[in-house]
């Protein structure tokens, strides 16, 4: 099945993916996350945290990954949003990692 992505707000998706597919680690079902990531493993903020935080909460996310450059944008969040959503803020890709995968956490 294919999942539809475009733009650069998949990038650290696409990155824990692939990781997922090299290693053989599962990724936690209950997770969401967005996010643009650099050549450099730097995870930019992205547009659109009040739909995707509204899309996850409708579909049962308890947790969602977003860059710590979107934590204003989490903070205008409803307050039932906030409260039953719990938000990860990331600057480096190797923190998406290490919230992801199912486990003991990744060795980057």
């Amino acid at each position: 099945m294919s999942i539809p992505k475009e733009g650069p707000s998949a990038g650290i998706t696409s990155a824990t993916v692939l990781l997922s597919a090299a290693t053989s680690r599962k990724i936690k079902s209950d997770l969401a996350m967005t996010g643009e990531l650099t050549i450099h493993g730097e995870v930019l903020p992205v547009g659109g945290i009040t739909e995707k935080a509204n899309a996850a909460y409708e579909n049962g996310i308890k947790t969602i990954i977003v860059p710590k450059k979107n934590e204003k944008d989490v903070e205008n969040l409803s307050e039932e949003i906030r409260n039953k959503i719990r938000f990860v803020f990331v600057e480096q890709v190797d923190q998406v990692f290490k919230e992801a995968f199912v486990g003991s956490p990744m060795i980057t």
